[in-house]
Formats: C-alpha cells, sequence, structure tokens
C-alpha cells in the first residue's frame, strides 16, 4: 500500500504542500538557509530557474489534492486511502545529524495535520544508506545531496535512470514518461556546446522534478566563512575552499 501512495505524484504533491519550509529555515538552521522547491540553489545562479513558483505552505490546498485523489478522512481525522487503509509511514534519518533528526520532528508534526501519522527512525549513517541502495527497507529518508560543482554535470547519477544515486527508483525495470524525458535533458546538456541551450534544457529539468518530486527539497543551508578584518580583498565562494578562492589576491593590512 505504501509503494502506491509514493507512486502517486497527487501524494507528493500533497506531502510538499503540508511542509513548513520557512519553520525548517527559522527553527533548524538559525535562518541561515534558503528554503528550495527545486533541486538547485538559489546561489547557482548560472543554473537556478527563477521562473519556477514557490508555493506557501498550504495544508487546504493539500487536502484538496488528496480529496481529488480519493484519499478521505475518518471520525478521528487520520488520512485513509481508497481502500480504506490508514496512511502512515517511517522516516528513516541519519542519528547523528542533529539537524535532520529535528527537520524530521517538524515534518512529523507538519503531516499530522494532514491525518498522516509519521514514525521517525534514527539509523546509524552506514545502516542508513545500506537500507537505501542495497536492501531498500524504507518508507522515506531525510538525506543531504550536494554536489561539488557549479556545473550539472556531477548530478547526472541522481537524475539519469541508470544513475548509482537514483533513489527513487534504483535499477528500475521500468520508466514513467517523465523519468525518460529527464534522461533524453541530462544527455543534451551534456553535449550541448552553446551555454544557453543547456540553460533551457537544464531548467526543464528542474521544471519536471518540482512538478513530479521523486524528491522533495526543503532547504539550502547558507555558506558561513569567517576571517579576520585585517584581511583584504577577500571574496567569499559558494563551493569550496569557500574563503581561498583567490588566494593568490588576498593581503593583509598593515597595522599602525
Amino acid at each position: 500500500p505504501k509503494q502506491r501512495w509514493f507512486r502517486d505524484p497527487a501524494f507528493r504533491r500533497a506531502i510538499s504542500l503540508a511542509t513548513d519550509r520557512d519553520a525548517i529555515r527559522r527553527l533548524v538552521f538559525a535562518q541561515r538557509a534558503a528554503s528550495i522547491w527545486q533541486p538547485v540553489s538559489p546561489a547557482q545562479s548560472a543554473w537556478f530557474n527563477d521562473r519556477l513558483p514557490r508555493p506557501a505552505r498550504s495544508t487546504n490546498a493539500a487536502r484538496q489534492l488528496l480529496t481529488n485523489a480519493s484519499y478521505r478522512w475518518n471520525a478521528e481525522g487520520r488520512l485513509l486511502d481508497s481502500s480504506g487503509a490508514a496512511v502512515e509511514f517511517t522516516i528513516a534519518v541519519n542519528a547523528a545529524n542533529a539537524q535532520h533528526r529535528q527537520i524530521a520532528t517538524l515534518l512529523e508534526q507538519d503531516l499530522r495535520d494532514l491525518g498522516i501519522r509519521l514514525q521517525i527512525a534514527p539509523l546509524e549513517f552506514r545502516r542508513l544508506v545500506d537500507r537505501i541502495l542495497r536492501t531498500r527497507d524504507y518508507d522515506g529518508a531525510i538525506m543531504a545531496l550536494a554536489a561539488g560543482d557549479a556545473d550539472p554535470g556531477p548530478e547526472m547519477s541522481v537524475w539519469l535512470s541508470s544513475g548509482r544515486s537514483h533513489f527513487w527508483n534504483l535499477n528500475p525495470v521500468e520508466l514513467e514518461p517523465w523519468e525518460r524525458e529527464i534522461d533524453t535533458l541530462m544527455r543534451q546538456q551534456m553535449t550541448t556546446i552553446d551555454p544557453a541551450a543547456r540553460r533551457r534544457l537544464y531548467f526543464r529539468v528542474q521544471e519536471i522534478a518540482q512538478q513530479q518530486l521523486p524528491l522533495i527539497c526543503l532547504a539550502s543551508p547558507h555558506v558561513l566563512t569567517a576571517a579576520q578584518r585585517s584581511l583584504r580583498n577577500l571574496k567569499r565562494n559558494t563551493l569550496p575552499p569557500y574563503a581561498l578562492a583567490n588566494v593568490d589576491e588576498l593581503f593583509w593590512e598593515p597595522q599602525p
């Protein structure tokens, strides 16, 4: 039954609409993060599709999506699917990651407003990865995905259906039409020379990802750097090395 829920785009969209990203930004990251609805940080301005919608949290809109998809609520307010089964699932988190545990707690509260019972399963990191990549013994998981490059190239393993990090459909037996379209788009952008054409292709990937929500994006933490006041010409970078990208141009201000 759980597989049917998660394979339903309306269910995934309802989960996304019910999630309070602003609370995650404020309470988990102390406002040092950006709420995101797509798999690209706003800091990556060259590749960020700023035309995509950023819907505010709306439990009512989420409930309407579920109603239209034949879900209903019982007298106790519990969400039931079309067969009458109560909707409840477990979300796995890295037990050593305090931020992920906080996000899971906030998500539990958000989904309670939809009548969904969410259980949190803190796991040792290796066990978490093993469940996701090998045994597939999990319902949902909170993870951090990070690319070490400003270019979309390193993300091929996530978006290609043959990729090792294509978490929602590893070693697929069959593909949804939108997955096939993403495969085509990602391969095209890797071989396209024109930068503007590449951006259009990758913008379309972001659009599909936001519509289908194989991954529900929540927040992108800010990169924080610090330096002494006497260090001059510091230019911060969104990729490592964060404070030393222009190390050949840094200098110390002479002290009186």
